[in-house]
């Protein structure tokens, strides 16, 4: 983007470059069987370890929509969105820039693995318990699945509400903390 800043007093806050990167994860769990989702990537610069599927947010991309994508590219299943548990962010990742990663519940609509041969090396429904006691699967993600315990044990996560906004008349997502139903 070329900009001329106008203001000859103050320095420029226009960033130089996009510096955030958006990415989502999805928590998909099968209350039946008390089993979540997972997947080893084929290719990574270390030993692959059994993650939560996602990837990063596409352009003019809703959150529900891209971690419904990435998890239906991922994995060949279907789920339904219940809410956003939580965030993680760091600096200086990947191509230098911040990253937000953003871990959604969802349900699956069926349980059917049909594994993208392109990016995945593995794919599997895995007990909640073995995934927190098996080596090949990363502290951060153990986190993530003992906040989704707690998260059962109250059932509050941040659901989105659809709307248009008040002056461009475009929609907008509206994110706040719900009680998550169920079904």
């Amino acid at each position: 983007m070329l900009y001329r800043w106008l203001v000859t007093d103050e320095e420029c806050n226009v960033p130089h470059y996009a510096h955030t990167n958006l990415g989502v994860g999805g928590f998909v769990y099968n209350e039946e069987t008390k089993e979540v989702l997972v997947i080893k990537e084929k290719y990574s610069n270390r030993k692959p370890l059994w993650k939560l599927p996602g990837g990063y947010v596409e352009p003019g991309e809703d959150l529900e929509e891209a971690v419904k994508r990435e998890i239906l590219e991922e994995t060949g299943v279907k789920t339904t969105f219940k809410c956003i548990i939580g965030f993680r962010h760091i600096h200086d990742y990947a191509f230098d820039c911040s990253d937000i990663y953003i871990i959604a519940y969802l349900s699956p609509i069926h349980c059917n693995i049909k594994k993208c041969e392109k990016e995945i090396s593995d794919c599997k429904w895995m007990k909640v318990q073995d995934y927190l006691e098996h080596p090949e699967v990363h502290e951060n993600n153990k986190l993530i699945v003992k906040k989704m315990l707690e998260f059962f044990k109250h059932r509050m996560g941040v659901t989105v509400e659809y709307t248009l906004h008040p002056i461009s008349q475009k929609p907008i997502c509206v994110y706040s903390i719900s009680k998550i139903n169920n079904a």
